[in-house]
């Protein structure tokens, strides 16, 4: 059956040519005498054959038992394919093609310098040699391990988007103020703006909190729900006696996973709450160990942290950083060594760079990042129960309804 339909060829992801035609992808079975090369349709089960004269189909034989693929998937392959053979002349690259690419690039990567003369040599080679410039770039060489990495996100449409990285001496609130101080003058200097940061989440470090109302004084600060179950559980897990009934699960660690529901609750229902939870203690002489220790840090009027940096009725307005935790268990990754180069560092943020670009194109075209199945499930479900808790009005009931769907875990 002779037919004049042109035919587009693409790479597989082993590097071998596929056939296009139709929304349907042929892999090469054979070349015959005659010049023409055969196809046969990528699903094994499937017997649908075409033979091709060029880029010009040539014949066809049998019918696809199967759906046609989705545009959307074929131009990600193709995406995918040609970000892989740019990657091997171009110096920057998204993640994934960065890890196959990195150790062939490494070997005519000159030595990392020992010292600022040796710096300035190695720059001086590489412009005279025209290998790598840098223009506009400031550099300021500093001990490894003397420096930690602070990161600054934006959440927008469910992506957690990077716009800041320190690297910081250490975690004082002097050094905080300095650096937020130094961020707002770069914004005035860059956008002719002055930073002015109505809300942020934070973990419960006191410097930090300190810092950011002392620079912003209208500051509204909401601490991570997670990282709370955390600083429980490392209280917990402290004392033996409350570490064996926690995970023996009896009596008294049933009682402790309430407390852990607390976050759950309005600011002002938390006195009432933590009130109602102790007077059920199965063990006071035990539980008190605990419950002190709450009451002082994080119930009573003028504790370090209060009710309304970290309780909060349950809704779809995000509580956590783990979207943001997320990034540093992908940027450790990246490292072999705790101290790395600050080369090697510079390197990675440079690299991250392209995929962080993705996220704001695809933030400032109004699509959403999806929260994950399991935990809108887990989500839904806690919104449900605050709704039946706001008409029986039963403190404990509400706890023993969502218990077990946010504890503390070991890190």
């Amino acid at each position: 059956m002779e037919v004049n339909n042109e035919v587009k060829f693409i790479i597989f992801e082993k590097g071998k040519p596929l056939a296009l035609l139709n929304l349907y992808k042929y892999r090469l079975i054979r070349t015959r005498k005659d010049g023409l090369k055969k196809w046969l349709c990528i699903q094994k089960s499937c017997y649908c054959s075409i033979v091709t004269n060029g880029n010009l189909l040539h014949e066809t034989t049998n019918e696809h038992n199967h759906s046609e693929n989705s545009v959307q998937s074929i131009e990600r392959q193709v995406l995918r394919e040609n970000c892989k053979r740019k990657a091997k002349i171009e110096h920057r690259d998204i993640r994934s093609i960065r890890k196959a690419m990195y150790d062939k690039r490494r070997q005519i990567y000159p030595a990392f310098p020992k010292s600022l003369i040796e710096s300035i040599e190695q720059l001086k080679s590489m412009d005279n040699n025209d290998v790598l410039k840098f223009k506009d770039d400031q550099f300021v060489f500093v001990p490894d391990n003397k420096l930690f990495l602070y990161r600054i996100n934006c959440l927008r449409n469910g992506f957690y988007i990077p716009v800041a990285y320190f690297f910081l001496p250490e975690k004082s609130k002097s050094t905080y103020i300095d650096m937020w101080l130094y961020l707002q003058d770069l914004c005035e200097k860059l956008i002719f703006k002055k930073l002015v940061v109505r809300k942020i989440h934070l973990d419960f470090e006191i410097s930090a909190h300190g810092a950011c109302r002392e620079v912003f004084p209208s500051i509204e600060i909401q601490a991570c729900r997670f990282h709370l179950g955390q600083c429980w559980w490392r209280k917990i897990n402290s004392v033996q006696q409350l570490r064996t009934a926690y995970t023996n699960d009896d009596e008294l660690g049933k009682w402790l996973k309430l407390f852990f529901e607390l976050p759950f609750l309005p600011p002002h229902e938390i006195e009432n709450a933590f009130v109602e939870l102790v007077s059920i203690c199965p063990n006071i002489d035990i539980g008190c160990l605990f419950s002190d220790y709450l009451l002082n840090t994080y119930v009573e009027d003028d504790c370090l942290f209060p009710p309304k940096i970290w309780a909060q009725e349950p809704s779809e307005n995000p509580r956590t950083k783990n979207g943001s935790e997320s990034f540093h268990r992908t940027y450790n990754a990246q490292f072999h060594n705790p101290h790395p180069s600050i080369y090697l560092v510079i390197s990675v943020l440079k690299e991250t760079q392209e995929e962080i670009c993705t996220k704001i194109i695809s933030a400032s075209k109004g699509r959403f990042n999806k929260m994950a199945l399991a935990d809108k499930q887990r989500l839904d479900h806690t919104i449900n129960e605050y709704k039946k808790y706001l008409i029986h009005k039963s403190i404990i009931k509400y706890l023993l309804s969502i218990c077990n769907k946010y504890q503390g875990i070991k890190l």
